[in-house]
């Protein structure tokens, strides 16, 4: 079983990887994303019923899955801490003051997040500086 997997990964591995990476623009996610498809193909493989090509069932998953990524509330973090250069870490937050606040907020109107996410942002920004 396990060679077979393996003979699959080989033969569609990268172009599910190219698939991937039109999505999220970033090489190791879409190879965190291609792993994760393999891996629910492998536990799964009953679901692939053969109405179209192997390629196409595990391109759809590799589509759905970049998709689930692209929202995740990880995802849209990371756009927000790369538009402010300030890196990934959620602790800088801290040290923010004057200017850099401000575009902290310009960053935030940028993102495409939900109100209520967007709330939470500003209700832990309010917190912290006691706005």
């Amino acid at each position: 079983m396990d060679e077979q997997l393996a003979a699959i990964m080989g033969e569609h591995g990268e172009y599910c990887l190219r698939v991937a990476y039109l999505y999220v623009k970033d090489w190791a996610i879409a190879e965190e994303i291609v792993q994760d498809v393999f891996f629910a193909y492998y536990r799964q493989q009953e679901r692939f019923k053969q109405r179209s090509s192997l390629k196409t069932y595990l391109v759809k998953i590799t589509v759905h899955k970049s998709h689930d990524y692209l929202r995740s509330w990880k995802n849209k973090r990371l756009m927000l801490f790369e538009k402010l250069h300030i890196g990934a870490s959620i602790y800088l937050l801290f040290f923010i003051k004057g200017k850099e606040m401000l575009e902290l907020f310009r960053g935030i109107s940028f993102l495409h997040i939900t109100n209520f996410e967007l709330s939470c942002v500003m209700c832990n920004l309010k917190t912290v500086y006691k706005l």
